[in-house]
């Protein structure tokens, strides 16, 4: 994905308004997908260290190591462990789980996950929030009602170097980033029935 095809996802995703729902009465599983962008080596200021991290979006995309025409933007996934009796054992999905007592918002339920699975530490100011996608409705294949909702908030990485990651290995088997140049727009981005469980799916 160039530069530009970067620029108009944040553009969308900053004019979209948040989907809320309503639905109290069952737990919430909150994902985050993360952007990041992969600069061409050379293209690294020496001095990192030393330069402030953006605040938002339009800073981001004038940092001088984002001009860089050899880069591209990647997406964070996690390989979740295979564990005997979970639905989701195995799958390939983004950082994320469900919500607990202790979280107040969801918000707090997707920061407190990725802490948990991967060491990321979203609240920092090295990710910036870009959005909240559609929410989704998970049922139950025999009683077909809803037993989850699934929010999917999606989160910028404005640091040039990926903090290291801590794989929770009872929860996550591996992290993955992926190059995502075939994305063309936000609606190819979908959360899928497959068989007796849900799953990414880029179309």
């Amino acid at each position: 994905m160039s530069k530009q095809d970067l620029k108009w996802v944040i553009q969308n995703l900053l004019s979209q308004k948040s989907h809320v729902s309503e639905t109290k009465v069952v737990r919430r599983a909150c994902v985050a997908a993360i952007i990041r962008w992969r600069p061409h080596l050379e293209a690294l200021p020496s001095n990192l260290s030393s330069r402030p991290l953006a605040t938002n979006a339009t800073e981001f995309l004038n940092q001088p190591w984002i001009n860089d025409c050899h880069g591209q933007a990647e997406m964070l996934f996690i390989e979740r462990a295979v564990r005997e009796g979970d639905n989701w054992s195995g799958q390939i999905a983004f950082p994320g789980g469900k919500n607990e007592a202790s979280d107040k918002t969801d918000l707090d339920t997707v920061v407190r996950e990725c802490k948990e699975e991967i060491g990321v530490h979203l609240d920092t100011r090295d990710f910036i929030p870009l959005g909240i996608l559609e929410h989704r409705n998970i049922k139950s294949l025999t009683t077909n009602t809803i037993t989850m909702i699934l929010i999917p908030f999606v989160f910028l990485q404005v640091a040039p170097v990926t903090p290291k990651l801590t794989i929770q290995v009872s929860e996550v088997s591996g992290t993955h980033c992926n190059v995502f140049h075939f994305i063309k727009s936000l609606h190819n981005i979908l959360i899928c029935k497959q068989r007796d469980t849900y799953s990414l799916s880029l179309e």
